[in-house]
């Protein structure tokens, strides 16, 4: 069930808030960004009128897809005004709207996230992590207090207000928080997920999602892993749903009982039995300074702690590299790392290249763990992590300087048009510096395929470089592809005809071992009409070694196979 405000239903549609605001120019002078989040980014702001320093969230308008998305927003904004009396939440300061954003003006926590905090002092106690876990939860208890489901806690959203040794720790981000009524379940499934409770995977929650996330921080804080581990978002799914959570390694035989059974409660998989946020707060780890031990919990559990939270931030900012096409600025550090990993300088980065870098970075990540790194950060499968995702632009026009930005944006497709989801076997083929998708393969297996066929077409000078995955880890990137109809080779310039139900392949000149064979599904005078989003052509297979005849020194497609190959029963 998705809770909305009562008020969405007024609104105007085209306005997210429902009341007019002055313009946040007009008040605050924006300065350096702070942060970039799935929908807006953070920026440094100065109010005009006394001097003083906010944290300026700003969304985009555009990425507000229906109106769920504004309802989102909305509710977002109430729920901070909801909780802002606590001291343990960021507090709002005003909201402003325009035509192209909406601007959420907060209080600026300069002190950095919860677990770089820890790894600075380098020292650490239980009786340390109790006094965090009691604000952690005493903001939890505060949410559900005034009908408030937080649904995403987890330790980046824990910020210190300030570098001071006596800051105070402040949740952020409530944008995924629900108002709930008590006896009302949920559905939706939400959350990050090392952090998510079973009952949200199995689509049927409660308020008592909050008090599990929180007892992961809790473990995470005190071994320094997460309790559920795996090297996929599944697979961490899985592990939770099997429940068995490990208090028999390091460091958990020196970790008081008392620890213990407060983690067991907090993790119990019954949301009925769990225990609730107000329960944890008197329980005696957390009420009796005397039951947390103020020894230190030894150099093991920080150096893991260090190493969970690079991991994370690695890979949520190599993520968004790939799926933002951020600029030099908004990169910013990460550039530098990669950089310094990137030993062959090709924009890209290896496996063997990040395990090497982060082994010189001091890191001590598992194989497997990097391995997990390098899968969900190489969202093309590609077997590399592309950092520099403007290059491609930026050689384009070096090498075409008078190519016009609409000439380069045909070349370039849309965002949306470019997310690759991974599955075994799948033909990419890569524009110029190996970085944009020309074709892709939607679902994986062949049946049907989105070609920039009228960009290759009309620019032959950029027919891109062909790479083919099967079953096997194989990779191929070579010279200019150009795609084939049996015995016909496409012309330099000029629109090929053809019908409907004809074979068709990709050919490299001069290389047997990559190709794609399938069928057209429409006539060369409905692809061009169709354009870039034109679904002319379907994939039957894939092929590295056959289907090639040698003429003159020169492999060309051996077309009584391509025919035989496309009229199979299997494409029928």
């Amino acid at each position: 069930m998705k809770q909305s405000s009562s008020s969405s239903s007024s609104r105007p549609s085209s306005a997210v808030l429902p009341y007019q605001t002055p313009r946040l120019r007009d008040h605050y002078n924006l300065g350096r960004k702070l942060g970039q989040g799935q929908f807006g980014t953070t920026y440094h702001c100065v109010e005009k009128a006394t001097g003083i320093e906010y944290a300026c969230k700003s969304i985009p308008k555009r990425k507000l897809l229906c109106r769920e998305d504004y309802d989102d927003v909305w509710r977002e904004i109430q729920i901070m005004h909801h909780l802002s009396e606590n001291p343990n939440v960021v507090r709002i300061k005003g909201t402003y709207e325009d035509s192209v954003f909406v601007h959420l003006v907060m209080e600026l926590c300069a002190g950095g996230e919860l677990f770089d905090r820890i790894v600075q002092k380098g020292h650490y106690s239980e009786r340390k992590a109790a006094q965090l876990m009691k604000t952690i939860v005493g903001v939890v208890e505060a949410c559900h207090s005034l009908g408030v489901m937080h649904r995403d806690l987890k330790p980046e959203n824990f910020l210190f207000d300030s570098a001071d040794e006596d800051a105070k720790l402040k949740a952020t981000d409530f944008g995924l928080s629900v108002f709930y009524k008590p006896g009302h379940y949920l559905s939706d499934v939400v959350g990050s997920p090392y952090y998510v409770a079973p009952e949200v995977l199995h689509k049927y929650y409660g308020p008592e999602i909050d008090v599990w996330s929180a007892g992961v921080i809790l473990y995470i804080l005190l071994s320094g892993v997460p309790p559920f581990w795996a090297e996929t978002d599944n697979g961490i799914f899985k592990q939770i749903l099997k429940g068995k959570i490990d208090f028999e390694s390091d460091p958990w035989p020196q970790i008081s009982d008392s620890a213990k059974d407060l983690v067991r409660k907090m993790l119990d998989r019954n949301p009925r039995q769990r225990i609730t946020a107000h329960q944890v707060l008197c329980h005696p780890w957390i009420v009796d300074d005397t039951v947390a031990p103020d020894e230190p919990l030894g150099s093991a559990v920080l150096c893991r702690l260090k190493q969970f939270s690079a991991m994370n931030k690695l890979k949520k900012m190599a993520l968004r590299v790939i799926a933002e096409r951020l600029s030099e600025e908004e990169i910013g550090g990460l550039r530098q790392l990669f950089k310094m990993i990137d030993t062959d300088n090709s924009g890209t980065i290896t496996f063997e290249e990040l395990k090497q870098g982060l082994r010189r970075v001091g890191s001590e990540l598992m194989e497997s763990e990097i391995k997990a790194l390098m899968s969900a950060a190489d969202t093309d499968n590609s077997g590399t992590i592309e950092y520099d995702r403007k290059k491609l632009k930026r050689s384009i026009r070096e090498r075409f300087p008078n190519a016009s930005d609409a000439e380069i944006d045909v070349l370039l497709p849309p965002k949306v048009e470019i997310t690759v989801t991974k599955y075994p076997n799948r033909v990419l083929v890569y524009g110029l510096e190996g970085d944009c998708p020309m074709f892709y393969d939607i679902d994986g297996r062949g049946s049907e395929i989105l070609p920039t066929v009228y960009a290759l077409w009309k620019v032959p000078d950029l027919l891109p470089a062909f790479m083919l995955k099967g079953g096997e880890v194989s990779r191929f990137v070579l010279g200019g592809a150009d795609l084939m109809f049996p015995g016909i080779q496409i012309c330099a310039e000029g629109l090929p005809s053809f019908s409907a139900g004809e074979p068709w392949a990709v050919k490299v000149p001069g290389n047997p071992a990559p190709i794609a064979v399938g069928i057209t599904t429409m006539s060369s005078t409905e692809a061009l009409k169709a354009g870039l989003r034109g679904k002319a052509l379907r994939i039957s297979h894939y092929y590295r070694d056959t289907l090639w005849d040698s003429a003159e020194n020169c492999y060309v497609p051996n077309a009584a196979t391509l025919m035989c190959k496309a009229d199979s029963p299997e494409n029928n």
